[in-house]
């Protein structure tokens, strides 16, 4: 019955559909963290509403489909079972707004089983890098403002830290899609990224976060074939990638929960960790003032993502992703968050790809002073719980190969990824 479903004439149709709901709800959500159309898009339209409900619908019942007939055996069906349950039930106590957009990311994750990460990754890619750019001209046309904080500004029309944060996302997709063998001019536009930071937006975190994703990727293809690894080092590495949500998520539960302003503090002595002092005293305030339920709460914000004035004044803003989910979400989704993290880190261990672990590992350390851990535009990691990584890091055509051969070996093969 199972593979009587999935070689008939309806799989194709079923991924295609899939790969364009995931295009339209990512490019959504990567321009409402741009300024292109001012606050448009950041107010629920009627046309959006409309697109969001269908998507819900359609994402429903591939869903459902997609526990029944793609993964195989009791066992397998009960994690994306608990997934969709704490995601419908997070509609019914939270979901105050016309759009779902975390019962949608969810489903988009469930229902990426069999998909193709490296179409996805393509999607993410073009998607990404489209907009950036073209806010990017749009701000030196001056038809948007330009994004200030200070006296710094950023690449166009986005927020500093959060084009910080697309410039990692989307350097970890085309890790993902390499399977850490970069391309040369793959390295040149991660280094120039790098420059364009430190030199222009100063978003240290986003910095941090992608130099290591960047070095570490050059010691894996260069340097690792060379060396001599003992057994002890190797394990270590394993278990502390492994585990590493459940040692920084608690870490900085700890951290933000016991904050002081004791001038002795390692985080009070030293002036370039003002950003992690910064955010350890937002939450502290949180935990000061707002409750934690097992669903959250509502926690009013201002933050310079839309700011195109300069500094706001009244800044309050939860960045550590740990702590943004615990109040504004609940604690049923910070524990599904940190259980999906460590299915994906287990899995990956077990296949002992040790690389991809690496990547999440980065991941895991942005989202302890970030906070994108369950925003669509940035979040592309939760679909490695599902999807299918067997295309990735293939050479997909030879240099002697036609322009044409190339197209052929490349394009989306959409209904023959392996299951």
């Amino acid at each position: 019955m199972e593979n009587s479903i999935l070689n008939n004439k309806w799989q194709r149709p079923i991924n295609i559909l899939y790969y364009v709901i995931l295009f339209g709800v990512f490019n959504y959500h990567f321009v409402t963290s741009t300024m292109l159309f001012g606050e448009y898009f950041r107010d629920y339209y009627p046309q959006m509403v409309t697109f969001y409900d269908t998507s819900y619908k359609i994402l429903l019942a591939l869903s459902v489909f997609t526990i029944i007939f793609l993964f195989k055996g009791v066992k397998s069906k009960l994690f994306p079972i608990a997934i969709l349950v704490t995601a419908l039930l997070y509609n019914h106590f939270r979901d105050a707004q016309s759009m779902r957009s975390f019962s949608t990311f969810m489903m988009l994750v469930i229902c990426s089983k069999g998909k193709s990460y490296k179409v996805m990754g393509g999607i993410f890619l073009i998607s990404g890098w489209s907009w950036m750019v073209s806010s990017a001209i749009a701000c030196k046309l001056g038809k948007v403002p330009d994004v200030v904080f200070g006296n710094r500004h950023s690449l166009g029309s986005i927020y500093m830290t959060d084009l910080a944060c697309h410039f990692l996302t989307l350097t970890m997709v085309t890790c993902i899609i390499r399977k850490g063998k970069l391309k040369l001019w793959e390295y040149g536009i991660a280094v120039m990224l790098l420059a364009v930071n430190i030199l222009l937006m100063k978003a240290k975190v986003g910095f941090l976060c992608q130099f290591i994703l960047v070095a570490g990727t050059f010691y894996y293809q260069y340097l690792i074939p060379k060396s001599q690894i003992s057994y002890g080092t190797k394990n270590i590495y394993k278990k502390v990638c492994t585990y590493s949500i459940l040692i920084l998520m608690p870490l900085m539960l700890i951290l933000t929960y016991t904050y002081s302003s004791d001038p002795n503090i390692f985080y009070n002595k030293y002036g370039f960790l003002d950003t992690i002092r910064s955010r350890l005293m937002l939450g502290k305030r949180a935990f000061d003032e707002f409750p934690i339920t097992m669903w959250g709460t509502y926690v009013p914000e201002k933050g310079n993502g839309g700011n195109t004035t300069g500094v706001v004044t009244d800044y309050f803003f939860l960045d550590v992703s740990y702590i943004r989910l615990l109040f504004k979400d609940g604690i049923v989704i910070l524990s599904l968050m940190t259980v999906i993290f460590l299915k994906i880190q287990k899995i990956l261990s077990e296949r002992k790809d040790y690389y991809l672990l690496f990547v999440v590992f980065v991941f895991i350390i942005d989202c302890s002073i970030e906070h994108h851990i369950i925003e669509m535009g940035y979040d592309v990691l939760l679909y490695l719980a599902f999807s299918d990584l067997s295309s990735c890091g293939k050479v997909v055509a030879t240099a002697k190969d036609s322009a044409w051969k190339k197209w052929l070996k490349w394009r989306p093969r959409f209904g023959q990824e392996q299951l």
